[in-house]
This record gives structure tokens, sequence and C-alpha cells, in this order.
């Protein structure tokens, strides 16, 4: 038994999925060749809807809605423009992508209920699209403070780096330039002291006279001292 019930409902389910793919292609038609009638948009796009294609339904109903001129049909028309947007909006995957859908759904049940006040379903859509609209809002805007509060952070850390930096570079005190001073000079006396002494003009030219008499192989014996036995006008003088 239950197993004759479960190939009647495949049956009927085969059969219904034929009857939709064949009543929509006449949809399709119709709009085809009667492009101006907002009837055939307005059935076309329920196909749609119903089928889980929000792209073409959304067409479908705004193509309808610029078509129809009596209140009572456009009613239903924004009502499920607006629930098209609400879907859309669900499957949205991020935040800011759905807050533009939102508003347009607000929109479309605002207008809706405009035209109708008594319109409790659309009414009821309206209030649960605003309520979830404004929760994105204000996440949005505390995402929004975090981000600043951040860069603020980031911020001051850079300055306080800056800030660093420019006092490593600070010229020392006066403390420290003295002692710089202080070890430079010692440094130079250093330096001088290891520097051979500059012989005078006449210390050079006796030096050279006797590099140039050893080189000849004889010694030029000269005695500086002032208690020299040589005679008084034999004395030899200084250079």
């Amino acid at each position: 038994m239950n197993k004759l019930f479960y190939t009647f409902l495949l049956t009927t389910s085969l059969v219904l999925a034929e009857d939709s793919a064949k009543v929509l292609q006449k949809t399709q038609n119709y709009c085809s060749k009667h492009p101006d009638k907002w009837q055939g948009h307005y059935n076309l796009g329920r196909m749609y809807y119903q089928n889980s294609d929000l792209e073409n339904a959304e067409k479908c109903f705004s193509e309808s809605i610029q078509r129809c001129e009596q209140p009572e049909h456009q009613e239903a028309i924004l009502h499920n423009l607006g629930n098209t947007y609400f879907k859309q909006a669900e499957k949205a995957p991020e935040d800011p992508q759905k807050i533009p859908l939102l508003e347009k759904s607000i929109q479309n049940y605002e207008g809706a209920v405009a035209l109708n006040k008594d319109a409790e379903d659309t009414q009821h859509n309206l209030d649960v699209a605003k309520k979830w609209l404004e929760r994105l809002k204000k996440k949005q805007e505390q995402q929004k403070n975090q981000q600043q509060q951040q860069q603020k952070e980031e911020q001051k850390d850079q300055d306080r780096k800056k800030e660093d930096n420019k006092d490593s570079n600070k010229e020392p005190s006066k403390e420290n330039k003295q002692e710089q001073q202080q070890e430079n000079k010692q440094q130079q006396n250093k330096e001088q002291q290891q520097q051979p002494q500059p012989q005078n003009a006449k210390q050079q030219e006796m030096q050279n006279v006797l590099q140039k008499e050893q080189n000849n192989e004889r010694i030029l014996p000269i005695n500086f001292s002032k208690n020299s036995n040589l005679p008084e006008d034999k004395v030899l003088k200084d250079w």
C-alpha cells in the first residue's frame, strides 16, 4: 500500500513539473506576443518567484507595475515586488549588499500600503523588513566606529614612533657635547705625539752631508761640545 502511495506521489510530481514547464512556456509566449499587457508579466513574475528565480521575477514585476494603471492591481504587484527584493536580501552573502535590497523592499511595501491601508500581510512584511534593516544599519555603524577607533590607535602608534625617532636623533646635551670635545682633543694630541717631530733646516742639511760622506765611505768627525781641545779659532760652530 505504501509503495503504491509513494509511486502515485512521484507520478503526480512529474506530471505537475511537466505541466509547470508547459505553463511557463505558454506564459512566456504570451508576454512576447503581448508585451504591453501587465497581466502576462505579472503571472510570469509569480512563476519565476515560485521557482526561486528572483532575478527574472524582479524584472517581470517591474515590467508589470509600469504597465498597470489600476490601483487595486498595483497593490498586489508592489507587494510581490517587495517580497522579491526581501528574498534577494536573504540570499545576499554580505550585509552591505542586503541593505539596498531591503530599502527597495520597504519602498514597494510602503507603496502597497499607501494604496490599501488595510493590507495586513503587506504591513506585517513591512514591519519585518524595517526591523531587519535597522539591525543591519546599527551593526554597520558599530563596525564603522570600531574601524575608526582602530585607525586612530594605529595613527597614535605611528605618531609615537615618530616622536621616539625624533628624540633619538636630537643633539647631545651640553655635558655630553663637552665630553665629546674633550675626547676629540685628547685623540688629536695623541696622534700628534705619535707623529715624528719635524727637523729644522740646519739639522736636515747636516744629516744630508753626513749621509753623503757615509756613502763615500768617509766619516766626518764633528764635535759640538764647548769643552773641545781644539784651539778657539778652530772650534766648529753649530750649523
